[in-house]
């Protein structure tokens, strides 16, 4: 059988760089969501800074600079240690750990240190997060992208072999080797963004209470330093995931034995001078430079290779090129399917599909992981290797473990579980908010007046209800309670009961109190836990 025409693999590999290039962007669209909650969060510790701090001439850059009180050195000694909690929970970056620790035995600290501090364990959190899900992201695309090769040129040529099996570890060397020309790895590139994010969230802050902004302003300001700090978020994944599909296609063609390739730009409005002037130049593989030779060119390139054979290339020839230690070769057919490929040549091994399996789920097992960590803390593996091996290895034990969620969630107080803000599915957060409800009427002074009693059973009720949408994964679910069920006074409530039900004031203290410990049948409806018992 015959090579395919030049036609036929610029289609083709066109075709895998368009896919690529698409789960890139997915991608990309879920890192913004993350991006987007710690913008949310920075915000509401931003308000409650200004809220705490602000008279009627708003926020003095004396007043800020002023040191805590011993209440306030208190509360930011908690805190602290809730952040060095969470850091190591999400295993942030050991230097930022030593700064926290060296923070809590402070006992001088400015109002505007400690809110600069806040800052920065948000940009460490979501560096962490981002990191640990590229991570994840490129081992999929170099996986996928060596597969899909030698798929298509096995279609190509006729010729398919049994491929070396893609061992983990040497693909996590690959994507974290540096390939552009200043020698930087995509981890320093996250580590010098994250930098450069926190010093425009620290100036930004005290240039704004400097030139006496109001709370809105500022926050407005902060956030267009995120959105800025999110297109560079952007512009590296993109280019980061060129690069790595660039470097699968390299090492199978190698594997494959092509001894030259061709650069395919993608023509339209947008190409770069640089890849219309690459278009169509052939190269030895042994002069295959990702960012010189070869695709990404520069950032958001969409440019790839394809494999480059002369005319006189037979399946005789490329047989022959095999090396018999890799396995046999036999004909392709070309109704063969990528699927029928994939299980012929790579799933025959049941090690190999387990681990392309454990690739494949790398960023969904990730995020996965910093929850269990979260809930069970050292009770489950502590490395994310062994966490992946009990799920896909010891499947009793991980049935168990998955079990136990919930009823470990319930007995959690707010105040540890820093690690779980915006992570909870709708369902295990309405479990644990109605558990908390339950205790209220116990919580409640009872040697205090009727109101008072009602006054705190309300307090505790709407503090729980804020807790609980903070805890929320879903965003929108979120916005949409936030908007239809805000918290209401206790006067608003109170005017409320005595207005619809005709109550005395005695009776509608009493109400309160009472329907403190319950929860809207409609909501425990919506998100499945209606006549659910739950799991203490």
């Amino acid at each position: 059988m015959a090579k395919k025409n030049s036609s036929y693999w610029k289609e083709r590999m066109a075709a895998l760089e368009d896919e690529q290039y698409s789960l890139s962007v997915a991608y990309y669209r879920d890192l913004e969501k993350q991006f987007d909650e710690a913008s949310k969060l920075l915000q509401m510790d931003i308000e409650r800074w200004y809220n705490r701090l602000a008279d009627n001439n708003g926020v003095s850059y004396a007043k800020a600079k002023k040191m805590l009180k011993a209440s306030e050195l208190d509360e930011f000694k908690w805190t602290v240690q809730q952040y060095i909690k969470a850091g190591k929970e999400n295993a942030v970056d050991q230097r930022w750990l030593k700064e926290l620790e060296n923070a809590s035995a402070r006992y001088h600290i400015s109002r505007l240190e400690a809110m600069k501090l806040q800052i920065r364990q948000h940009a460490e959190l979501l560096s962490t997060t981002y990191e640990g899900g590229t991570i994840g992201f490129l081992h999929n695309a170099y996986t996928e992208n060596y597969y899909h090769t030698a798929f298509e040129i096995a279609k190509g040529t006729g010729v398919g072999s049994n491929l070396t099996r893609l061992d983990p570890k040497i693909i996590d060397t690959v994507i974290r080797k540096p390939w552009a020309q200043d020698g930087s790895s995509f981890s320093d590139r996250i580590w010098t963004n994250k930098e450069k994010l926190v010093t425009k969230l620290h100036t930004e802050l005290s240039q704004s209470i400097i030139r006496g902004s109001d709370p809105k302003k500022a926050i407005r300001n902060l956030t267009q330093v995120m959105d800025v700090s999110r297109s560079q978020a952007g512009r590296l994944i993109m280019t980061e995931s060129a690069a790595i599909a660039s470097t699968a296609q390299k090492d199978c063609f190698k594997e494959l034995g092509v001894e030259q390739y061709e650069i395919l730009a993608t023509l339209d409005t947008h190409t770069s001078d640089i890849c219309r002037d690459m278009d169509e130049k052939v190269f030895d593989m042994k002069d295959y430079e990702v960012g010189v030779t070869a695709p990404p060119f520069h950032p958001h390139c969409r440019t790839t290779t394809v494999p480059h054979f002369d005319d006189e290339f037979s399946t005789v020839e490329m047989r022959a090129a095999r090396d018999p230690v890799t396995g046999k070769s036999m004909e392709v057919p070309a109704s063969m399917t990528y699927k029928q490929w994939h299980e012929e040549f790579v799933e025959n091994d049941p090690q190999a599909a387990l681990l392309e399996k454990m690739q494949k789920n790398e960023v969904a097992d990730r995020n996965q992981f910093k929850d269990y960590k979260a809930v069970f803390g050292k009770d489950i593996p502590q490395s994310f290797a062994e966490f992946q091996n009990m799920k896909y290895t010891r499947i009793e034990e991980w049935e168990r473990v998955k079990s136990e969620k919930q009823s470990r969630i319930n007995q959690m107080d707010f105040s540890q579980m820093g690690g779980l803000k915006a992570r909870l599915g709708n369902k295990e957060v309405r479990l644990w908010y109605k558990l908390q409800d339950e205790k209220i009427p116990d919580m409640v002074n009872k040697t205090q007046p009727l109101k008072e009693q009602a006054a705190q059973a309300f307090s505790l009720r709407n503090e729980h209800r804020t807790q609980a949408r903070e805890l929320m994964k879903d965003k929108k679910a979120r916005e949409e309670l936030d908007k239809a069920h805000k918290n209401p006074s206790f006067e608003q409530i109170m005017e409320h009961k005595k207005k619809k039900y005709g109550l005395t004031d005695e009776e509608a203290y009493q109400d309160i109190i009472r329907s403190s410990a319950t929860t809207n049948k409609k909501y425990d409806r919506i998100a499945g836990v209606e006549g659910e018992e739950e799991k203490r």
